[in-house]
């Protein structure tokens, strides 16, 4: 049975199933670099992709740092989903917990508002996380706010060519 059988007009299909195009949202994509990225896009090789809606960044010779950004929602609103730093696959979250958690804290006051970047800084400077491992090389993180239940996820994973540690915000 088609779709067109089912009562699914075109139209009707790309705003309710499929949603927009990127080609849809262009003016809102145009936008991410000047409300998110205006404090990133300054640094050493910053570059932007239009299409995978990713920031890159190198921040040193052995760190590098990806911005994405995600749909929300129906239509071409965009919301900042996960930021990812690339380091090498020598580095470990046990012997640098200080240097990620720094890291977290950095980039979070470059892309965040003032309220969600406060929520950030406090519940990682009072430590009030719960990191659990999912094997003795990755650990997972999780950051919540109980009041507005509002959290934060962070991961730390080894890879085969290099180890990765991402943040993603889930705010409402």
């Amino acid at each position: 049975m088609q779709d067109d059988e089912l009562g699914f007009r075109q139209e009707l299909k790309k705003r309710f199933i499929e949603g927009p195009s990127l080609e849809d949202c262009s003016e809102e994509i145009s936008n991410i670099e000047d409300t998110y990225l205006k404090n990133i896009n300054d640094l050493k090789g910053y570059s932007w992709d239009d299409k995978k809606l990713v920031a890159s960044v190198e921040i040193s010779n052995s760190k590098k740092l990806k911005v994405t950004f995600i749909p929300s929602g129906n239509g071409c609103h965009l919301k900042l989903g996960f930021i990812k730093f690339i380091v090498p696959n020598s580095f470990s979250y046990q012997e640098n917990k200080k240097e990620v958690i720094d890291d977290f804290l950095w980039v979070s006051e470059l892309v965040l508002n003032e309220k969600e970047y406060n929520l950030i800084s406090k519940t990682l400077n009072t430590e009030a996380y719960l990191i659990t491992n999912a094997n003795e090389e990755n650990d997972f993180i999780s950051l919540f706010d109980e009041e507005k239940m509002e959290s934060v996820m962070a991961f730390f994973e080894k890879k085969e060519k290099n180890n990765v540690y991402s943040i993603l915000y889930l705010f409402k």
